[in-house]
């Protein structure tokens, strides 16, 4: 936008006369002045207009109004440009309304992109600019051109168009100094609204100018935080699944939201056991989804059990249960224990990742036989009068919205249960003494919109983004569009074939499993086309990655994708070696690998993993596990804190920055007590399941119930119950015994217990560390060259000119473009694809061997330097016969067996490539070759009237006994 007026000579004379007989109307005011004019004429529109771009960008948090937090999330990175423009754009309208009545030339709004204008002296221009909490507000001036004195008055104003604070700069009148810059910065504990005033002096001089308002997080100055993280949990878990998995809200009032399970539909049958369930299944239309996974699973096994019904509230003689798989153990009631227990000692949970999860596939085999769900209406006297969860679908994005909302009532009800929107906000939530709640998404349709059709999934991104969803995992279950799964238990192997019926029926004739999987049984889908282009996106938006479900290929992808340092975790995971006996170990029969498969940390993977500092949440399960190196922690008491302090001790041992990766409210157990009649639960279902199957393996080993210390019976005694249960006898029965575990770990001796009470910290370190291993999303450089050093602009970065560039050139001819590659030298590790416009140029990494290549100098964007005649990479005589080939040269014997350019593989075309025990039949069409077994004495080695066939024979010699024979007919055998 250009502010600059004509003016005529004539014009010039008569301001100029003007000037010099009335100079004291136009003497420059002060600062304090010049704010309280600003201030007179904000007015509610602009506050009113700034709630209505939130609204419509749902960035804004319309129930904490006038707190910092209700516009923080329109200062995420991607929705600085949108908000901040939107907002311009709707205060302009406004002052082109008011007119005049704003300043000598009117009003505007102001935001990331640079305003342009002129300003003849005597005259102002005032602009409005929003500054969100949470963030650092920059507002930056520099001179193009004139010689006219101006000066840069900034107005901090409140809500109340108050004057909070007053900042002045000034350019120097005169030439020479163009380029110059004036920056007044401003950390916004609250949100704020900015005037701008560029101000000249009386005279005929013009002043020159570019401005623009930046809002960047705060990184604010609080130093290591306390207490624990737990990486993955489903807190609203009764909201997914189209309300059919779990009986029990996440909140609400104990005597509904934890009352006894009823069997929805019309009669409101109790479940109190199979007599019932008939019962329902003949009167009613469908059956209660509870008893259909109580059917599937009514056997208790050491990922726990499916209770049909049960009492919570009041007796809670049911429910919770460490090992229950179907009721609520994360209420609300039950996070505060959590957040609020053994703070004294850095125990209590003070980051919670809450992950919002869903499977439209188990979703809607579950509605298709429960037309109700779990999710019931009740009166005042508690009595259910219908069914909520009964309009509930399936699709993704439904279900994460409705959890999405929950999240953000409970953060309006709740004052210490507060939505983090960057590590600094988390750090500034944690030093209040408040729960930092950051929200991230896990299913198998990831960012996929309405109806369960993706769209635009990268809108659907920046939708979640606005939102407060600031991580996710990219892929779950099945194999998404993005990344391969990680295969594991045999029910995935269907979830697999229904999301992706015809590539599943392929990988199971090729592979046996509907996943891809390859030699060693893992999945053959790593990181996809798409996959790179959204961990792309997620860098760009500063969202830590989830490797969790990922294939082992996935994971590498993403590692090697981006940038170094980038913030990556595994948030619920548990580790191979720790799965099976190692060299020595006795075999206890447990089949935890069996049913981990690739849903594990493999030996291989763990240098990655500690070069890429993954933060990894340890899963607690009530499985049974191996010992760790060295175990410094007995570990006879399977499915208990012993068996945990393995995993504790082994993620130590290897480096690793760990935390809770707990899982609650997954449909899995949680980690049993070490005392009383549930004592390690782990080995009494082992032991159950071995006598009854008179397995071979030998029984896990168990002690006796071991001595209670006479410090741990203090600790019992002391230790309040949380609703009928009591960590030390009950496990990990809700949400709320979580410091009891850390201490219990810490007291057991447990190496590396103690740094659970950091992992807080670890998970905002991580979190930095998604801002710190590439440049800000804001522009920086975006401007007129005298204003940007020359070769100072990385590639990627905005830039006008070429020589901005510190290397390649500017992708735009004319105006704002980004830094791009000009030659293979400015890809360190790539080449420059050039494409086609010779401009939009990007660095790509080289191509592995077998991958397309440009048939005209294609070999420098190859990484063996190599591209056949018909555009493939190959490495010349590296693969052996049989494998993959696209042309001869490839093959370290023969050739390849298509012709060149098509896929084929390395066959034989002497016999010398096939070795002194074989020959090669190179049959008729020539390209089929195969080598084969010489043949013994006696064999058939061709026809009579065939010549040289002795070489398919040990002894050298194909013939006949007689010298006559027939040709075409009579065989000829190996002497």
């Amino acid at each position: 936008m250009n502010t600059s007026r004509k003016w005529t000579g004539w014009g010039l004379l008569v301001v100029a006369l003007v000037l010099v007989f009335s100079t004291s109307a136009f003497a420059v005011k002060s600062e304090d002045k010049v704010c309280e004019s600003v201030a007179r004429q904000a007015k509610k529109a602009i506050w009113d207009s700034m709630r209505e771009t939130g609204d419509d960008l749902f960035c804004r948090k319309p129930w904490v109004k006038r707190l910092p937090h209700e516009f923080a999330a329109c200062g995420l990175h991607t929705q600085t440009n949108r908000f901040g423009n939107r907002v311009k754009n709707k205060w302009n309208a406004f002052f082109d309304k008011v007119g005049g009545e704003w300043a000598t030339i009117g009003a505007r709004g102001i935001s990331v992109e640079w305003e342009e204008g002129t300003i003849r002296g005597g005259f102002k221009r005032t602009f409005f600019g929003a500054g969100l909490g949470y963030n650092t507000t920059t507002v930056e001036v520099a001179k193009e051109g004139g010689r006219a004195e101006a000066n840069i008055t900034v107005c901090e104003l409140d809500y109340d168009s108050n004057v909070i604070s007053t900042h002045r700069r000034t350019f120097p009148n005169g030439k020479g100094n163009e380029g110059m810059t004036r920056r007044v910065t401003i950390e916004n504990k609250d949100t704020r609204i900015y005037g701008v005033v560029v101000d000249t002096p009386a005279g005929v001089n013009r002043f020159e100018y570019r401005a623009r308002l930046l809002n960047e997080p705060v990184r604010n100055d609080i130093g290591p935080v306390r207490g624990v993280a737990d990486l993955h949990v489903h807190q609203m878990v009764n909201l997914a699944f189209g309300g059919r998995m779990y009986w029990g809200l996440h909140e609400g009032p104990k005597k509904s939201a934890l009352a006894e399970e009823v069997i929805n539909g019309k009669f409101n049958v109790k479940a109190d056991g199979p007599v019932d369930a008939i019962l329902q299944a003949i009167t009613e239309d469908g059956m209660d989804a509870n008893i259909l996974l109580y059917a599937t699973k009514s056997k208790m096994d050491d990922e726990g059990f499916f209770q049909l019904g049960g009492e919570g509230h009041p007796s809670y003689k049911d429910w919770p249960h460490h090992a229950d798989r179907s009721h609520q153990q994360a209420h609300m009631s039950w996070v505060k224990e959590a957040h609020e227990r053994n703070k004294n000692n850095g125990s209590n949970l003070n980051l919670m990742v809450v992950s919002l999860v869903n499977n439209d596939i188990l979703c809607s085999a579950l509605k298709f036989v429960d037309p109700y769900g779990n999710v019931p209406k009740r009166n005042s006297a508690g009595e259910i009068l219908g069914w909520e969860s009964a309009s509930w679908g399936c699709p993704d994005h439904e279900n994460v919205l409705r959890q999405i909302e929950a999240a953000h009532d409970l953060e309006n009800k709740y004052p210490w249960y507060r939505i983090a929107m960057t590590p600094w906000h988390a750090r500034q939530i944690i030093d209040d003494g408040d729960l930092a709640v950051v929200l991230s998404i896990e299913t198998d349709k990831p960012l996929s919109g309405k109806g369960g059709n993706y769209g635009v999934w990268l809108d659907q991104l920046d939708v979640y983004r606005a939102l407060g969803v600031t991580t996710m995992q990219v892929v779950h279950e099945s194999n998404s569009k993005f990344c391969g799964a990680a295969p594991h238990r045999g029910m995935m192997q269907a979830l697999q074939a229904i999301h992706w019926p015809r590539k599943s029926i392929g990988n199971l004739l090729r592979s046996g499993s509907t996943f891809n999987k390859d030699g060693n049984g893992y999945n053959g889908l790593g990181l996809t086309k798409q996959g790179e282009q959204l961990i792309d996106a997620m860098v760009a938006r500063n969202m830590p990655i989830d490797l969790a479900h990922g294939s082992r290929r996935c994971r590498l992808g993403i590692m090697d994708r981006v940038p170094n340092g980038y913030g990556l975790y595994d948030s619920h995971t548990k580790f191979k070696r720790l799965m099976e006996p190692d060299k020595g170990q006795k075999n206890y029969g447990t089949d935890v690998l069996d049913r981990e498969k690739e849903f594990l940390i493999m030996e291989n993977l763990l240098p990655k993993y500690v070069e890429h500092q993954v933060l990894v949440g340890l899963r607690t399960a009530s499985v049974d596990v191996y010992d760790a190196p060295d175990a410094k922690v007995k570990n006879d008491c399977p499915g208990s804190a012993r068996s945990f302090a393995q995993l504790v001790q082994y993620a130590n041992d290897s480096n690793l920055d760990f935390a809770y990766g707990t899982d609650f409210n997954t449909g899995v157990s949680q980690l049993g007590p070490r005392y009383g009649n549930e004592r390690c639960f782990a080995y009494r279902v082992s032991q159950m399941k071995h006598n009854k199957k008179k397995d071979k393996h030998q029984t896990r080993p168990a002690s006796e119930e071991e001595p209670m210390p006479r410090s741990t019976r203090i600790r019992i005694q002391r230790v309040e119950e949380i609703d009928g249960t009591n960590y030390y006898y009950d496990g990990l029965a809700t949400y709320g015994w979580l410091p009891e575990l850390t201490d219990d770990l810490v007291n057991l001796g447990t190496p590396g217990a103690e740094k659970l009470r950091d992992s807080a910290e670890k998970y905002l370190a991580m979190w930095e560390r998604a801002y710190d291993a590439q440049p800000s999303g804001t522009p920086r450089n975006v401007g007129r060259p005298n204003t940007v050093e020359a070769g100072s602009v990385a590639l990627g970065l905005a830039c006008t000119k070429d020589n901005q560039c510190s290397s390649g050139k500017c992708s735009s001819l004319v105006g704002r473009g980004v830094c791009v590659c000009n030659e293979d030298k400015d890809c360190p590790s790539g080449f420059c694809n050039m494409g086609v416009d010779l401009r939009t140029n990007a660095c790509q990494p080289l191509k592995a061997n077998n991958e397309s290549c440009a048939v005209i100098n294609g070999d420098r964007t190859c990484k063996s330097g190599h591209c056949s005649g018909f555009g493939r990479c190959y490495e010349p005589d590296s693969v052996a016969l049989g494998g993959t080939c696209y042309t001869d040269k490839a093959c370290a014997a023969g050739k390849c067996s298509s012709a060149d350019g098509l896929k084929g593989s390395c066959v034989c075309k002497a016999d010398s490539d096939c070795g002194s025990k074989q020959w090669c039949d190179k049959g008729l069409d020539l390209k089929k070759n195969s080598c084969k077994k010489k043949l013994n004495k006696g064999e058939v080695c061709g026809v009579y009237g065939d010549l040289g066939h002795g070489h398919r024979c040990k002894s050298g010699k194909c013939s006949t006994k007689t010298k006559l024979g027939v040709p075409g007919v009579t065989k000829l055998k190996c002497q």
